[in-house]
C-alpha cells in the first residue's frame, strides 16, 4: 500500500542519512524481497502524483535529498518504456542512460539514472532525480532486449539544485521571515500585558475616591439606621405621663426598661 510523504524522515535527533550507491541498492534489494528495513527513512509513494517540490528537499537545505520507493508503470500496455508523466503537468525526463553500479568486488549490483523535471509548460527546472534499479526486475523478451515489469520497484532520490547565490539569498529571506514572525509573537504578548496592566495612578486614585464616597455613604445609611432602631425601643412619654408624676419625681422613676 502507498503512503504519503511525510514532513520529515523518521531519524532520531542528530543522525543524517547519508547513504552511497551500493548502499542504497542494498536497500532496494531488501524491498524487493519483502524483508524488514532497519528504519523507516525510505516511504512508499506513487511519485508520480505529485510536482517535486511537493515531495523533494528545497535547494537552500543543507540536506535536501528525499528518498521513496516507488513502482514504474508502463507509458504503453504493450511497450518497453516506463510513463514519466506527473500528475496535474510535468514530465521527467532521462538526462543520463543506466550507469552500472557495482560493488567493492566489481559484481554489479544494479544501475542508477539521472533525470531532471520539466514543467507543464515544457520549461527545464532545477529538480533532480536520481533513479536506482535492480537488473532483476529486468526481463528478456526473447529478442535478446529486456523490457520493464510493470510492477517494478524503484529508489528515487529527489532534490532541488541552485547555485550558491540563490541559497544564500533564499536562506536570507528565511532568516528575515523568522525574525518578522518572532517580532509579531513579542508584540502579541505585549499588547496582551496591556490589557492585564493595572490602570494608571490617576485612573487608581479616580476610583479609590470614588470607593470611598461609597463606603462613606453606606456607613451614613448604617448610621440612620442604627437611630432609626434605637427611636423604635424608647418608651413613649405623652401629656397624661408626666401630668400622674409627681412633682418630686426624678429622671430615676421613668420606666426605661
Amino acid at each position: 500500500m502507498m503512503m504519503t510523504p511525510s514532513a520529515a524522515m523518521m531519524l532520531p535527533w542528530g543522525f543524517r542519512f547519508l547513504p552511497t550507491d551500493e548502499e542504497l541498492l542494498i536497500y532496494l534489494r531488501t524491498k524487493i524481497l519483502s524483508l524488514p528495513l532497519p528504519c523507516n527513512v525510505i516511504e512508499d509513494i506513487e511519485l508520480y502524483n505529485y510536482h517535486p517540490s511537493q515531495i523533494g528537499g528545497k535547494g537552500e537545505e543543507d540536506d535536501n535529498k528525499r528518498y521513496f520507493f516507488t513502482r514504474l508503470v508502463k507509458k504503453y500496455e504493450n511497450g518497453e518504456r516506463p510513463s514519466r508523466a506527473v500528475k496535474n503537468g510535468g514530465h521527467w525526463k532521462a538526462t543520463t542512460g543506466d550507469k552500472t553500479i557495482r560493488d567493492s568486488r566489481n559484481n554489479k549490483l544494479g544501475f542508477k539514472k539521472s533525470l531532471v523535471f520539466i514543467d507543464a509548460l515544457e520549461k527545464k527546472t532545477n529538480w533532480l532525480m536520481q533513479e536506482y534499479r535492480i537488473d532483476e526486475h529486468r526481463k528478456n523478451n526473447g529478442s535478446g532486449s529486456t523490457s520493464t515489469k510493470k510492477d517494478q520497484w524503484v529508489l528515487c532520490c529527489i532534490y532541488e539544485k541552485i547555485n550558491a547565490k540563490e541559497k544564500k539569498q533564499r536562506k536570507e529571506k528565511k532568516e528575515l521571515e523568522n525574525n518578522q514572525h518572532d517580532d509579531q509573537e513579542k508584540d502579541d504578548v505585549v499588547f496582551e500585558e496591556e490589557e492585564e496592566m493595572p490602570p494608571s495612578d490617576d485612573e487608581f486614585f479616580e476610583g479609590l475616591s470614588e470607593k470611598e464616597e461609597l463606603q462613606n455613604d453606606q456607613d451614613d445609611d448604617q448610621e440612620k439606621g442604627d437611630v432609626v432602631f434605637e427611636e423604635e425601643q424608647l418608651p413613649y412619654f405623652d401629656d397624661e405621663f408626666f401630668e400622674g408624676l409627681p412633682a418630686t419625681a426624678t429622671w430615676l422613676d421613668f420606666p426605661f426598661t
